[in-house]
């Protein structure tokens, strides 16, 4: 951890353009830990207040925290009342699938404990105090400020920023020191000076001129500038001396009184604007250094309402454990190579990016329920996947029947006032498409296809136990939306059960609606369509 990059907000405003990024002083103000979380506890600032709120070990006994910590001394504008009011400022991100939610503490406490996507939080403080000590305003690497300051010392082109920042040796031997006003006094002057000793003037006048023009600019007062303070006879005789008459030239008397009289009637007339008595055209005819320098300077005036704070960054990061939680169904199939056979196809679409799979049939529910359930528990096995499978009626189903123990659990609809029920059990869950219908037909704030999309996002793999094809038909405003989620469908056939019509039929209405066929799973042929254990596969 050699360098944080400067969060994106601080206190609400963007931190300063100079500061790119903040480095570690020095070994004792980094420091990194990763612990376990289900000892012990977590701690986290409330984000409005300054006391310590904790976060109960238990709640986040699913996740490794690792903390990150560096401080630094950086020169910052002025906070402002607000943002000394409330020097710490916390951000709480929610990493959920392909979503990125920004929570605050309360939120976060609920979301653990009722979300079961959450794949990592990631919590930065950023805090600002008073310096302990007091640091250069610029920083600098002293051999380089080294470097520049001999160039400027010996004449050379250095740009007005790096002679600026040259002064940065003076203050580093006494840390104690702080750039003001007299300082940038003694530095306009040594750059002026140095700038006047160039051998670019053709004469003693031109150079008394331009010491005098200085003078001017530095001392005069902004009323010397409006032409409303110069009387008409002044105006005449300043036009007449600065711009209208050629210098080191000679006019008779009859001359002078003809031109005078001409601008008279100019300046009656309001045809010109009169200029400052500081004429500064010998300024720019000659160099462009002292325009320059003196926007050098004024941007060294803006750097002087900087105030130097102890800024300090944390980050701690919790990543949900990785550790399997096997529900032992697998090793109940009758037929492990089958299983397996069948198992390893899904998986290799799941790896190539396929997480809706959907299953239909003609006339065997139980057989796509014990086929849904077996490609569940070779998920369990051999991936680590949070998974939910989708029925139509729960408490009939096989897995009701064979799992027997499931909690039950509300999640509440995003933005809405609404709830479903998900039935929990050790390694997958179980959702009704009744739930579903509930929330079609309340939902107001968005469409149910956003939530649908975003219960698929949820879950790294969701297994749709899809009715027959009559049921979807009287109920499309529920159906559609979730037929356009699927990725692709797999059809369960019965040997000497089903009719070719049957399997047409369901090809063509899936084709209907773009949904990839991934292909016929063959049911074997039982006397009993009720059996308990096991699966068809």
């Amino acid at each position: 951890m050699g360098q944080y990059k400067v969060i994106e907000n601080f206190m609400g405003k963007p931190l300063k353009k100079k500061i790119d990024e903040v480095e570690v002083l020095d070994s004792e103000n980094e420091k990194t830990s990763e612990q376990d979380l289900s000892k012990g506890r977590f701690k986290l600032y409330s984000t409005d207040e300054l006391d310590m709120d904790i976060v109960q070990s238990d709640e986040f006994k699913d996740f490794i925290l690792k903390s990150e910590y560096v401080e630094r001394n950086l020169a910052l504008q002025k906070p402002s009342e607000e943002e000394l009011n409330k020097p710490v400022s916390t951000s709480i991100k929610v990493y959920r699938g392909k979503q990125v939610q920004n929570v605050g503490l309360d939120e976060l406490r609920d979301l653990i404990k009722t979300a079961k996507d959450i794949k990592q939080v990631v919590v930065e403080q950023v805090s600002i105090k008073e310096a302990t000590r007091v640091s250069m305003l610029f920083e600098p690497d002293k051999e380089k400020v080294g470097e520049r300051y001999n160039k400027l010392l010996s004449g050379s082109d250095a740009g007005p920023k790096e002679k600026i920042a040259s002064l940065a040796p003076a203050i580093e031997e006494n840390p104690t020191d702080e750039i003001n006003s007299k300082k940038l006094i003694e530095l306009e002057s040594k750059l002026n000076n140095g700038f006047l000793e160039k051998e670019n003037y053709q004469s003693e006048t031109q150079k008394k001129n331009i010491e005098s023009n200085q003078r001017l600019v530095r001392d005069r007062k902004p009323e010397e500038e409006k032409p409303e303070s110069i009387n008409l006879k002044e105006k005449v005789e300043l036009k007449f001396k600065q711009e209208l008459l050629p210098e080191e030239e000679e006019y008779t008397p009859q001359e002078i009184e003809e031109f005078s009289q001409v601008v008279q009637e100019e300046v009656a007339a309001n045809k010109f604007k009169f200029k400052s008595t500081v004429d500064t055209t010998s300024l720019e005819k000659n160099d462009q250094d002292l325009s320059k320098i003196g926007k050098a300077l004024e941007e060294s005036e803006e750097d002087k309402e900087l105030e130097l704070k102890k800024v300090s960054f944390s980050k701690q990061t919790l990543t949900r454990k990785k550790g399997k939680v096997h529900n032992g169904y697998y090793y109940r199939a009758k037929d492990h190579v089958e299983l397996f056979k069948m198992g390893s196809s899904y998986l290799r679409d799941f790896k190539d990016g396929i997480k809706s799979f959907a299953f239909s049939c003609v006339g065997l529910p139980t057989d796509r329920e014990k086929t849904v359930f077996g490609v569940s528990a070779f998920f369990n096995y051999h991936s680590d996947v949070n998974m939910v499978i989708v029925t139509e009626n729960f408490d009939s189903s096989f897995y009701s029947e064979f799992v027997g123990k499931f909690e039950t659990e509300k999640r509440n609809v995003p933005e809405e006032d609404l709830f479903y029920k998900v039935h929990v059990a050790k390694g997958f869950e179980v959702i009704e498409l009744t739930e579903l219908g509930k929330i079609e037909r309340k939902i107001r704030n968005y469409d149910f296809e956003d939530f649908l999309d975003h219960l698929v996002d949820s879950y790294d793999l969701v297994l749709w136990d899809l009715p027959e094809i009559d049921s979807m038909n009287s109920f499309k405003e529920l159906y559609f939306p979730v037929i356009r989620t699927l990725d692709n469908v797999s059809l369960i056939v019965g040997q000497n059960k089903n009719m070719m019509d049957d399997i047409t039929q369901m090809i063509e209405y899936f084709k209907r609606y773009q949904v990839t066929i991934k292909g016929l799973l063959f049911a074997p042929d039982r006397a009993s369509d009720k059996k308990k254990g096991g699966t068809s596969d």
